[in-house]
């Protein structure tokens, strides 16, 4: 099976993300179960080794299918857990911090396949002799492996500094809606106060012009009486 080429996804819906997230998980999980029955072929190889049932070039051949298949296995798996990990971002709510949680445990147990694979690896190449028996071939490649966990680790870090953003970022866009919400309310406020103060204005100047008829009122009215 040739790994998959996982591209950042368009927006969908909620109900696709999840899907195709639970297709990629079940993919993984199905890769992930045939690493751990490489890993495990490779001790018996190496415990029939010891039980002196080795059968020469065959022998010898028979890890490095091994190691072949777990290569292409582990490769897939990358790449399904990188799918994972992007399909997270298009979450939201419960269904982002379950799946999210889901693909940092499957991050976490791939490197521990991936340690694993590279232990047995390591043990069957000096006692099998699948490599030549060449010292400095064996240890060129623990350090390529060592180097691939460097950069698995360095992918998962860097995914979840992504995702970390990502939601800081989110963090970030509610308080500016909430700081334009509140600002809205007090535009508001302020012309539901602007328009009270005209109302108290126009009844207070309503209020002079009534005293103001009064008093000429009554000084007509006096006028009147002592004019007589």
């Amino acid at each position: 099976m040739q790994p998959l080429d996982v591209e950042a996804p368009p927006p969908r819906s909620s109900t696709s993300t999840m899907t195709i997230f639970n297709s990629y998980e079940d993919s993984y999980l199905q890769a992930a179960r045939g690493i751990n029955a490489h890993i495990s072929a490779l001790w018996s190889l190496r415990a029939a080794a010891n039980g002196g049932g080795g059968g020469g070039a065959a022998a010898a051949a028979a890890p490095e299918r091994i190691v072949d298949a777990a290569t292409r296995l582990f490769e897939e798996s990358e790449s399904l857990a990188r799918g994972m990990e992007i399909e997270v971002r298009s979450m939201t709510g419960a269904d982002r911090k379950k799946c999210g949680a889901k693909a940092a445990q499957y991050r976490s147990d791939l490197l521990a396949l991936r340690r694993a694979f590279d232990q047995a690896r390591a043990r069957a190449a000096r006692e099998l002799g699948y490599d030549g028996g060449g010292r400095a071939l064996a240890r060129t490649a623990i350090s390529l492996t060592d180097s691939r966990r460097v950069l698995a680790e360095t992918e998962d870090v860097g995914a979840r500094v992504v995702t970390d953003l990502e939601g800081q970022r989110q963090s970030l866009l509610r308080a500016r809606d909430n700081a334009r919400e509140i600002s809205y309310d007090t535009v508001e406020a302020r012309e539901v106060l602007r328009a009270i103060a005209r109302r108290d204005a126009r009844h207070r100047l309503a209020l002079y012009a009534i005293i103001a008829a009064l008093l000429c009122a009554i000084a007509f009215v006096l006028y009147l009486k002592f004019r007589r």
